[in-house]
């Protein structure tokens, strides 16, 4: 059985509405067999297992666990750099910490991974004061006789106000999806992008 295989475990399958029965070779993985794979596994190499799980999305718990294994593996070995073995020890662990989490999203991500939005942090709505026109009578609704009198119109009983008020709106960062695409915004994912000032100095395209 291959890792890459893993996924498809998780994923409900449909029934099958045939009079076919099920496959009974011996050489079939049943649920069981996955299962005491994926404690082995586990046993073996955690740190590896739980980074591929929360890679795919499976499990949002391994994701986390895999982050702090990476953290403890990297303070383990850190001293081994003479910029990080100066650190103070109170702030080693949490250097270590910011490192693991950029080298599992490094690893976790693609082109195609989406991120909550910083802007409104998933809500898709942000809150915004605007003014807004309102209308009162002060001297109560005009009468109906206002309506049809030459001279007179309703308007001379209305009271316009500006009233500043918070109100939501779609949030313009994420357009009110609650995620943003990861990918770069200059190259959009390819590795490469055009550097627009020196391409236009020197009259070609210059890849950066």
């Amino acid at each position: 059985m291959k890792l890459e295989d893993l996924p498809k475990y998780y994923s409900p399958k449909s029934p099958g509405l045939t009079d076919a029965s099920a496959s009974t070779s011996k050489d079939a993985l049943s649920i069981t067999d996955v299962m005491a794979a994926q404690g082995m596994t586990q046993n073996r190499a955690e740190m590896g297992f739980s980074a591929f799980l929360g890679k795919m999305g499976i499990s949002m718990n391994d994701r986390a666990r895999a982050t702090e294994l990476l953290a403890d593996y990297a303070l383990s070995r850190c001293d081994r750099v003479a910029a990080l073995r100066k650190l103070p020890a109170e702030i080693k662990p949490v250097v270590m910490r910011i490192m693991a989490s950029y080298a599992f999203e490094d690893y976790a991500r693609s082109a195609a991974s989406k991120k909550q939005c910083p802007c409104c942090h998933g809500k898709k709505f942000i809150e915004s004061e605007v003014f807004t026109n309102k209308i009162q009578y002060p001297d109560g609704k005009p009468p109906v006789w206002a309506k049809c009198t030459k001279g007179v119109y309703p308007s001379y009983w209305e009271e316009w106000k500006k009233v500043r008020e918070v109100v939501k709106v779609a949030c313009p960062e994420c357009g009110g999806k609650g995620e943003v695409s990861t990918a770069c915004k200059d190259c959009r994912g390819r590795g490469v992008a055009i550097h627009r000032e020196e391409s236009v100095k020197r009259g070609m395209p210059v890849i950066r």
